[in-house]
């Protein structure tokens, strides 16, 4: 019973005391799938801005490194 949650159980019940358990699977079926839906909208949702900042902290490196690579030209030179 660890392996389906509670809901699915009590709903494959129900379906087999109705006679109706192809209609209840497919009920279970749009549940979890609405679930999934949901779960990856939200993961894409975060992943946006978490890319931004990712790609915002790449370039602030490379404009420090190339900043610190004129000012030690200046450096030599003087």
């Amino acid at each position: 019973t660890k392996v389906m949650p509670a809901l699915v159980l009590r709903l494959v019940r129900v379906g087999e005391e109705a006679g109706r358990l192809d209609d209840v699977l497919l009920e279970v079926a749009a549940i979890f799938d609405a679930e999934t839906r949901q779960g990856v909208d939200r993961l894409l949702t975060m992943l946006g801005p978490a890319i931004t900042i990712g790609l915002g902290l790449l370039v602030a490196f490379i404009i420090g490194s190339l900043m610190m690579a004129i000012m030690s030209v200046y450096q030599l030179a003087a």
